[in-house]
Order: C-alpha cells, then sequence, then structure tokens
C-alpha cells in the first residue's frame, strides 16, 4: 500500500472541501441550527483532514465514497457535543433549550418551573405527575430517585412521563 505525499493528501483535501461543506450546511440545515453552523463545518472540515491522512488509493474506491460516512458522522458527533455542552436548565438540568453562545437564559428568562405552572396546563396534571415533571426535568433528577421517592418502580415513571407529554401535548394544541 502507497501512502499517499503530502502535496497529494493536501491535492485530495482541497479537491472535497466543497463536498465536506455542503454536508455540513446541509446536516445544520436539517437540525435547524443555523447558529451552529459554523461548528458543524469545522469538525466535518477536521474529519476531511484526518480522512485524507488515512486514504490509500490502493484501496480501490474513491475518496468521495470513502470519506462520506466519516464526514456525515462528524457531522452528527459535533451536534450532539453542542447539545449537551449547551442544554440550559433550572439549577444546571432540565428542560432543553439551545441557545447560542453568549446568551444568558437565566438571567433573561422565568424559570422552567415558573413557565410550567403559569402554563396552566402542567397545573392540571395530579399532584404526583407534577412531582415527576418537576423532578425530572426541572431539577434533572434520575428517574430511579423519583421512584424511590414516589415507592414506584423507575419503567413506571418512565411510562408515566410518556403519558404526561401526551396530556401535555394534547393541551397545547
Amino acid at each position: 500500500m502507497a501512502a499517499l505525499s503530502d502535496i497529494d493528501r493536501n491535492q485530495l483535501i482541497v479537491d472535497h472541501v466543497d463536498i465536506a461543506r455542503r454536508i455540513a450546511r446541509g446536516f445544520a440545515a436539517r437540525v435547524r441550527a443555523p447558529a451552529w453552523e459554523p461548528d458543524i463545518v469545522g469538525a466535518v472540515l477536521e474529519a476531511l483532514v484526518r480522512a485524507a491522512g488515512r486514504y490509500d488509493p490502493d484501496y480501490g474506491i474513491p475518496f468521495t465514497s470513502f470519506c462520506a460516512r466519516p464526514l456525515k458522522g462528524a457531522a452528527i458527533d459535533q451536534w450532539r457535543q453542542i447539545v449537551h455542552h449547551h442544554r440550559v436548565g433550572v439549577n444546571g438540568g432540565g428542560l432543553p433549550c439551545y441557545l447560542p453562545p453568549g446568551f444568558d437564559a437565566p438571567a433573561t428568562a422565568l424559570s422552567v418551573e415558573e413557565i410550567a405552572m403559569r402554563s396552566g396546563a402542567v397545573g392540571r396534571l395530579p399532584p404526583d405527575d407534577v412531582k415527576i415533571v418537576l423532578s425530572v426535568y426541572v431539577h434533572g433528577r434520575k428517574k430511579q430517585d423519583v421512584a424511590a421517592d414516589l415507592g414506584i418502580v423507575p419503567s413506571a415513571v418512565s411510562h408515566r412521563l410518556g403519558e404526561i407529554r401526551s396530556k401535555l401535548a394534547a393541551a397545547s394544541r
């Protein structure tokens, strides 16, 4: 197997930058994340450089086919990282809220608990369901801990959360 020279590898990268950018921008559009497009493009371009470093023409496949999966995977991985690091809620957990860098939601918005209670839909739920919603989504507690407090099994908490989400969705229509 003959490795590519640095000049050939660099040319391979230059030739495929537009394809990588198209993949990244398409992914950012699909997940409706225009504020994060530069981060996703950067991750995909890094993946392009890594793929070019691993590519060998003796593999018998064109570079475009060789790098397609790693580039898409890099976009997905970057999005997961963005979502993980930019969740905002009361006490550092809670309902997901994806914000651009520099936007301080806790200082500029009502707490999630206040919004939930003011919306009326949560207030109409049975008391145990309200406790489950607030404990899991607002306070970021684990389902196992909530289940122990209520004296039920964790799978029952998961099942009730599904029912609660359905009720809240129906109430918001």
